[in-house]
């Protein structure tokens, strides 16, 4: 049941997430220019989608079932099932958790694909890119998505749907602002994602995976304590 519920809830935001990166293939196939190719298409990929619209996409399936919202994503209205599904003689700790892995697995999934996608699709539109050496690069995706997916969670358990959306991107949107405008910084996500295999970020990937597990453990406390 819990399974189902939560699979009821995610389906619609999955097929949003899926034209997403489809989008963002197309996008990248068509109009990174000639010269330098290959490289340029690669930069652009882990800056668009491994940078923005994976973290957007993290924020559109954390939400799931935690709090008030439409199975469309940021709108508000409708109630989910948790309200339901708190009567049933299951633990909340185990109603969050399922709504975590279910949105979880569904970007990990969606996230692989379109990373896959990228070397064996390029070839078609004159990109060729080796998976045997930029396969690392996958690891530094998701690590921030993680980041943002852990403070969607937590920002579902606090707020309704469409305030946790907007303080959400927001962040994302001050996030990606400060590593523009500082390169090379510690906290620089697009120089995260983009460094080359050989200097792997091991603090900044051990420092966001315990950030990230601080916010599932924080909204674990909201909602044990949430009235719904």
């Amino acid at each position: 049941m819990l399974w189902r519920k939560a699979w009821l809830e995610l389906r619609f935001r999955i097929l949003l997430a899926v034209g997403v990166s489809l989008y963002i293939l197309a996008t990248l196939f068509t109009v990174t220019p000639e010269a330098d190719r290959d490289e340029k298409t690669w930069k652009l990929f882990l800056v668009l989608y491994g940078g923005l619209m994976l973290p957007i996409t993290a924020k559109i399936l954390a939400g799931a079932g935690i709090n008030s919202q439409t199975s469309w994503g940021m709108l508000r209205g409708f109630h989910p099932s948790m309200g339901f599904l708190l009567a049933m003689p299951v633990s909340r700790l185990r109603l969050l958790a399922t709504r975590v892995a279910a949105g979880g697995g569904a970007l990990v999934a969606i996230g692989s694909a379109t990373f896959v996608g990228l070397f064996l699709l390029g070839p078609r539109f004159g990109i060729h890119l080796s998976l045997s050496d930029r396969w690392p690069a996958l690891i530094n995706m998701f690590v921030v998505s993680a980041l943002f997916y852990c403070l969607a969670v937590l920002l579902s358990a606090l707020l309704d749907e469409f305030w946790s959306g907007t303080v959400g991107l927001t962040i994302l949107g001050a996030a990606a602002g400060y590593s523009f405008g500082h390169p090379g910084v510690w906290f620089d996500m697009f120089g995260y994602l983009t460094r080359p295999p050989s200097a792997f970020p091991y603090p900044q990937t051990l420092a966001s995976l315990g950030v990230s597990a601080l916010l599932l453990l924080a909204a674990n406390w909201v909602v044990n304590r949430k009235e719904y």
